[in-house]
């Protein structure tokens, strides 16, 4: 009886070993993958913030720093 339940204890330890690992990088792919999108959020308003921000400069004509500043922040 002792070596049936010491196996049995085995196979629950692997087992859950096994499901705990599987649930990890599951969660790791999620969170790589959030990253990489929220990245590609942040660069592609920033790069459309600078495109605008060059349309409206060509358009106006630079003025002065404190406009691009302005600009910039807003």
């Amino acid at each position: 009886k002792t070596e049936n339940i010491s196996s049995l204890n085995n196979s629950l330890v692997e087992n859950s070993s096994d499901n705990g690992f599987t649930i990890l990088s599951f969660v790791h792919i999620e969170l790589i993958i959030f990253i990489i999108v929220l990245g590609l959020i942040i660069l592609t308003g920033l790069v459309s913030n600078i495109i605008t921000v060059a349309v409206i400069l060509r358009h106006k004509g630079i003025k002065s720093i404190t406009d691009i500043l302005v600009l910039n922040l807003a």
